[in-house]
């Protein structure tokens, strides 16, 4: 493994870090007070807004939770935090402080001319090894960061300043990226200060991925050409890093199917170049000029890229990748010849551009103006609109637009094709700006462009969104309220960001029954332009106060973005006066007993359909029988709450007199075997106290759950307990075994000969129907 441990570099970092953190914090606040968003021009259905303000950006990446790492020029590196819409420093090296031991104030990153802090990458494997990649232009040893002739022949970084990528430990506790780097690649040119190309991207394959410009100086002859100049061919000589691609693994050795390897090769990680004459083995590609960003294509089903490779005074071209592919500069600039070189004879299967751009030409749009290639990305598929799909955008540094084309036409978009044009996709950003693009995380709704800018007050990052679709509720009207029973409707629509049309068939209902802290599902989800349900009546009286209809309505456009509009529901509400007369009588509703009195008031919910009972009961020692409802129904009828009043009454009259005896044992309105015919054979075989209620006996709302009161309650009714009237109709001597069993039959629903024989005491005279209609006058 080839690295380079800068241990020294290292301690240097760490001892200025503290102060380096406070004045990048400095400058994001006082950028924050004066700064102006940029307002570009988007086609329908976008829009764009300010992220975070950050001095100088040049490149960003995202970690796997969604912060976004931003590169500053000048040398910090500042975390992004979504959640909180923050930024803050997190790793500072090109503070001119220096060495406060040493006295050296020389800054450790060279961010002079084009120089700086340039490029991050995050490891795919972050989430274990929690590994960023920086490319910047360091020092070197050199004595400043002014730019330098070399003055000779030859190349070397040997004391010069030179481009570096360096791989970083990120603190997911401190969000601070500790400053001891591991030197991947080292001595890349930068003595010219300008074409330091500077991107840095992980593959599909887990390699990582550099580029690199010519440096902006050429060595080879004693004119000593400036990288500005056409006839700059330093990015043929193939064992310098320079006008490349670079492939390494994450810890900076060769990958195996890297394609120049063998006899004549060489590394060249430690000085930038070796002593060979054939390539550098970290070359995956050659020919450029100055790649100054690259774009992974995450619909390949491999490792896909293209390169924006900045011209010279021609063209500016768009390279597909292509292990070992040659790219031509300058022998040639895009899809034409240059004219400042002569390349004899010329050398064989050069690459032409996928897409190139003239300086004069318009294809599709007005190309005229734009002189600098700068960022790209590949449209992710499904994030935007269908007419996107395919689509690779790039961005212009001087005219200060962002446009698309087609990013998979086989054989790429030649000279002079039908398919040959670009279309503006964002233009006044201003100039600049966009100096590299990337599509990141977005919240719930997928991804969104995000673009750094470098306008003055504007520098920033910014992000592009396709919006959201709007969906929309059309009826009932707000505040509308529903009956139980009722044949409910909603309507509604929805448009995607664009402002066209949703079809039904993309718009989902759902409606959920809210009560207290929990829900209950109604109906959905369903799709269509309306949903229908039937209002539901309320879980009981506990619930009609706390109890609501929420109905949300989705709207999911072409690319899968959604959103959502909820509507509440409230039920109609009746106060319910119960009462009884006299007052202090329980009535049964639902079968839950109240007791009534002059504020004996329920919440009903208009056309709930209510089960009321008004059973004849005792009051002291009198005992009352039912003899009407103030709305004309029988003893226990169904009651319909109205649904044109807020407020009614219902009432039920009593006629008093003697004690009324019943086997409703634990007075809770209902008379069956599991309870009162298991708690009356019980009294009558002796049982008493905890014995007599044991294993669940007492019924549900039961008014009557004590044992010594439930035996009592059979104490006064014991006459009334011997069915069968041995030894005297009504008189006492009531058994388990006769009168108890003759009581669960009848409770179980038996009649006639099965309910009586077998279990009559000896010397009763009583029949089945006698027996029969005995029970019948114990019922209340």
């Amino acid at each position: 493994m080839h690295q380079i441990k800068l241990t020294s570099t290292a301690r240097v970092i760490h001892r200025i870090g503290q102060v380096a953190r406070a004045a990048l914090l400095a400058c994001i606040t006082a950028l924050s007070a004066t700064a102006t968003a940029q307002t570009p021009t988007l086609p329908p259905g976008f829009s764009s807004s300010l992220v975070a303000l950050v001095s100088q950006p040049t490149a960003i990446a995202f970690l796997p939770d969604g912060r976004m790492l931003i590169t500053s020029q000048t040398g910090g590196v500042f975390l992004w935090n979504p959640l909180t819409a923050t930024v803050t420093p997190s790793i500072a090296l090109a503070i001119n402080t220096g060495n406060p031991i040493s006295g050296d104030t020389r800054p450790l990153v060279c961010s002079t001319s084009e120089g700086g802090m340039l490029g991050v990458a995050v490891d795919p494997d972050f989430s274990n090894n929690n590994y960023i990649y920086l490319f910047y232009t360091a020092r070197n040893g050199a004595s400043s960061c002014a730019n330098v002739s070399y003055g000779t022949t030859t190349y070397s970084a040997v004391g010069q300043r030179a481009n570096r990528v360096s791989r970083f430990t990120f603190n997911t506790t401190t969000n601070v990226i500790n400053p001891a780097e591991t030197v991947l690649i080292n001595g890349m040119p930068a003595r010219g200060g300008n074409h330091n190309a500077g991107d840095l991207h992980f593959g599909r394959d887990g390699f990582l991925y550099v580029s690199i410009g010519d440096g902006g100086q050429d060595w080879s002859s004693a004119a000593n050409r400036g990288g500005g100049a056409g006839s700059n061919i330093a990015s043929r000589d193939k064992n310098v890093l320079t006008g490349k691609i670079l492939r390494v693994t994450r810890d900076g050795d060769i990958p195996a199917s890297n394609p120049f390897q063998g006899a004549g090769t060489g590394r060249c990680n430690v000085t930038g170049t070796h002593s060979g004459s054939d390539h550098c083995q970290e070359t995956y590609a050659w020919g450029l000029r100055n790649p100054f960003r690259f774009a992974m294509d995450p619909n390949a089903a491999g490792t896909r890229f293209f390169i924006n490779d900045v011209g010279q005074g021609a063209k500016e071209e768009i390279d597909e990748s292509s292990a070992g592919a040659d790219y031509g500069w300058p022998c040639r600039e895009g899809s034409v010849g240059n004219g400042a070189v002569t390349c004899n004879p010329t050398p064989p299967n050069m690459i032409g551009p996928y897409f190139d751009y003239g300086r004069s030409a318009n294809q599709g749009v007005a190309l005229g103006s734009c002189t600098s290639i700068t960022g790209g990305a590949f449209v992710p598929g499904g994030v935007w609109p269908a007419s996107y799909s395919g689509k690779f955008l790039f961005a212009d540094y001087v005219c200060g637009g962002v446009f698309s084309i087609n990013g998979n036409t086989p054989g790429g978009l030649g000279p002079g094709s039908s398919s040959n044009m670009a279309a503006t996709f964002a233009s006044s950003l201003g100039n600049s700006s966009a100096t590299s693009l990337r599509f990141g995380p977005n919240g719930p709704n997928g991804q969104a462009l995000y673009y750094t800018s470098y306008v003055g007050s504007s520098d920033g990052v910014y992000k592009i969104v396709y919006n959201d679709p709007v969906a929309n509720i059309t009826s009932p009207s707000a505040g509308a309220e529903f009956s139980v029973g009722q044949n409910i409707t909603f309507t509604g629509s929805a448009v995607d960001g664009s402002g066209n049309s949703i079809p039904a068939s993309a718009l989902s209902w759902e409606v959920v029954k809210f009560h207290d802290t929990h829900t209950h599902p109604v109906i959905g989800p369903v799709s269509g332009a309306s949903v229908n349900f039937t209002g539901p009546e309320p879980e009981d009286f506990d619930a009609t106060n706390n109890t609501y209809l929420q109905i949300t309505l989705t709207a999911t456009d072409g690319s899968g973005r959604s959103a959502s509009v909820s509507r509440i529901m409230q039920p109609k509400k009746v106060t319910l006066q119960l009462r009884t007369v006299p007052l202090g009588l329980k009535v049964r509703v639902n079968n839950q007993p109240f007791t009534t009195s002059t504020t004996s008031n329920l919440t009903a919910w208009a056309d709930w359909q209510l089960n009321v009972n008004a059973p004849p009961q005792n009051l002291g020692t009198s005992g009352y029988r039912f003899a009407n409802w103030s709305d004309g129904g029988a003893i226990a009828h169904t009651y319909t709450v109205p649904n044109n009043v807020t407020s009614t009454q219902l009432a039920a009259t009593y006629t008093a007199g003697a004690f009324v005896p019943n086997l409703d044992a634990d007075n809770n309105g209902a008379i069956d075997a599991v309870t009162d015919g298991i708690l009356i054979t019980r009294y009558l075989m002796g049982f008493r106290g905890a014995a007599l209620t044991s294993g669940n006996v007492v019924g549900a709302n039961a008014e009557r759950s004590d044992p010594n009161a439930i035996a009592s309650f059979l104490d006064g009714i014991i006459n009334q307990l011997n069915i069968d009237a041995v030894g005297g109709a009504g008189s006492g001597g009531a058994k388990a075994t006769t009168d108890g069993l003759l009581i669960m039959r009848y409770l179980l629903g038996l009649s006639d000969a099965p309910l009586i024989n077998g279990v009559r005491a000896t010397g009763s005279t009583q029949s089945a129907t006698d027996v029969l209609n005995t029970l019948n006058g114990l019922l209340p």
